[in-house]
């Protein structure tokens, strides 16, 4: 399997992609190619979640004209290196949510997948949460942190199942794991 990852970290350093080598289109690719981008925080700051996710998923058209199969956005990147503590019970998810739409809609456009990470919830718990979006922009499923740290724990974040979902795509099954 070829993988084309790391892609967002050369964005990230350099401020832009270097010149782009030859990308076969998708349809061209050999059957179990899956090419894989992922998104780097480096040198990003903002001051609110918001404003991180226009810069993260500015950082991800970056990536687009390599026509990933899947993007992977960091462990919950809308609340790392902005100013102030957020609220977890008021900004986690249920399904796709304000975060989750902007990542569906850039999934939609670029035919790929999106695994963003931010916080859900459900009956009134929060979870640290990988959402896994489809190529048309509509929800998959979410994987959920099973071993969360002391601080996520005193914050209110519950653990997920330790038997984590995997998930069916169009180029085959995957699992997701958030470690930390």
């Amino acid at each position: 399997m070829q993988v084309a990852a790391g892609l967002g970290a050369v964005a990230a350093s350099t401020g832009k992609l270097q010149a782009m080598p030859f990308v076969p289109p998708r349809a061209e690719r050999l059957p179990r190619e899956v090419w894989v981008g992922t998104v780097s925080l480096e040198k990003l700051e903002a001051s609110s979640a918001d404003e991180m996710n226009t810069k993260v998923l500015n950082r991800m058209e970056e990536i687009a004209p390599y026509q990933p199969d899947i993007v992977c956005t960091p462990e919950i990147f809308p609340y790392i290196k902005i100013r102030g503590k957020p609220n977890l019970s008021v900004i986690a998810e249920n399904g796709l949510g304000p975060i989750g739409e902007r990542f569906a809609d850039y999934a939609k456009r670029h035919q790929c997948y999106v695994i963003c990470s931010h916080y859900t919830e459900e009956n009134g718990h929060v979870y640290n949460s990988a959402v896994l979006i489809d190529r048309h922009g509509q929800y998959v499923g979410e994987y959920r942190k099973t071993y969360t740290t002391d601080d996520e724990t005193e914050a209110g974040v519950m653990p997920g199942p330790i038997d984590p979902p995997v998930f069916q795509t169009d180029f085959g099954t995957i699992g997701i794991q958030i470690w930390r």
